[in-house]
């Protein structure tokens, strides 16, 4: 078998949402195909980048991950902030970033990892293909100029200021195959950089649920009698977290429901003490999968993402959704699905969220839709066919 490189910032099982789920999910799809290798840094917390598993190879579900410290923290501090408005300032009126302010915010973005570069370099001759996954952090921008001309990417590139970094112009136009998660993404992407030229399809992700589910296992342990809501990811600012739970407990307030929040995951973000909010860390994959199937809806808070797994696997257990409509690719999946709804304000949140818990026939129509949608676009079959074809075009084009 041909031998490939996934670059991905962590990887692990403990590590819920993003593309570092979806990485493992495209690696266990990609085993019997492939021989891989999984280039990573022994990385846990994504807000401080601190080295929590330790550092060399591992066996993770049949699949090599090689792991490397990182070696300073993730800056934060006012003179980072200074730096960071500087270069915002820039991009909202559209003058060119300079690099090494660019460079800079990479650096102190992290994780900072020398070391993983390094065997980049010294082991790319090994590899067949480099799979590089989300631009926004270091291991892609240093790694994959390294590897370019046998490079796939995976971007999960949004439409934020960040992307409008000089830098980015470089590093979107060297890859020799770019896999995109929606049609949504890949538009954001040819929008900004003009390089539809290089090879590129719509790759996307293939959606798999358990058949049977027990939701009374995940009420039972976490003593959940009510009706509820679920939120799964990062439990961080930068997700919409914050203003979720000020919309929530507004809502709480004009309707004196009985509905509860449950926060699935980690992050930075201190949730409120309230007994109608849950926020439950992390849970195993069966956990997980009882925990949504058993919720009213599914709310996706964040303004930015190129695709939202959770909100596809509330799609497949036929739970509906209610999503930031400031996000282009949330929305579409709702108006795509009619399969819940959308908001971009308070008001409009409160109004759709007493919709989704009131109207039963409405409801029952959303759920019908959830999981014709998923079933019709996410299934593995395709998603595998069109990761191979990237790795088989750049295979190829260094075998020649």
């Amino acid at each position: 078998m041909k031998k490939i490189a996934i670059v991905v910032q962590r990887y692990g099982n403990e590590i819920v949402g993003g593309s570092e789920s979806l990485t493992m999910q495209y690696t266990q799809k990609l085993k019997n195909n492939y021989n891989i290798d999984i280039i990573t840094t022994t990385c846990f917390d994504n807000t401080t980048w601190d080295n929590y598993y330790p550092e060399g190879e591992v066996i993770i579900d049949d699949i090599k991950v090689i792991r490397f410290k990182t070696t300073q923290l993730r800056i934060v501090n006012d003179n980072v902030s200074l730096i960071h408005n500087k270069i915002l300032k820039r991009v909202g009126i559209n003058e060119p970033t300079e690099l090494k302010d660019d460079k800079y915010w990479i650096d102190t973005q992290g994780p900072y990892c020398p070391d993983l570069l390094n065997y980049i370099s010294e082991h790319q001759h090994n590899y067949d293909a480099f799979v590089f996954m989300t631009y926004l952090y270091y291991p892609f921008v240093y790694g994959l100029p390294l590897a370019a001309y046998k490079s796939v990417i995976i971007p999960t590139a949004h439409d934020e200021p960040w992307i409008k970094l000089n830098i980015f112009k470089y590093l979107f136009s060297i890859p020799r195959y770019i896999c995109f998660l929606t049609e949504e993404e890949k538009n954001i992407v040819h929008n900004i950089f003009k390089n539809n030229y290089i090879e590129h399809n719509i790759t996307g992700t293939g959606i798999e649920v358990p058949e049977a589910i027990n939701t009374n296992n995940f009420k039972d342990k976490f003593k959940i009698n009510d009706k509820y809501i679920i939120y799964l990811g990062r439990i961080e600012e930068s997700k919409g977290v914050g203003e979720l739970i000020k919309y929530f407990i507004k809502y709480k307030k004009i309707y004196n429901s009985e509905i509860k929040l449950v926060l699935i995951g980690t992050g930075s973000y201190k949730v409120p003490e309230r007994n109608d909010i849950f926020s439950v860390g992390y849970l195993d994959e069966s956990l997980k999968y009882e925990a949504i199937s058993g919720a009213e809806f599914l709310t996706a808070s964040s303004r930015y993402e190129s695709l939202c797994i959770a909100l596809l696997e509330a799609f497949a257990l036929k739970v509906p959704a209610l999503v930031n409509g400031e996000c282009e690719v949330l929305k579409s999946h709702i108006i795509k699905s009619k399969s819940g709804l959308y908001y971009t304000n308070k008001n409009e949140f409160i109004e759709a969220t007493h919709k989704l818990i009131t109207s039963k026939d409405r409801n029952k129509k959303m759920r019908e839709n959830a999981y014709e949608y998923v079933n019709k676009n996410y299934t593995w079959k395709k998603v595998i066919n069109n990761l191979c074809e990237a790795i088989e075009y750049v295979s190829s084009y260094k075998n020649n």
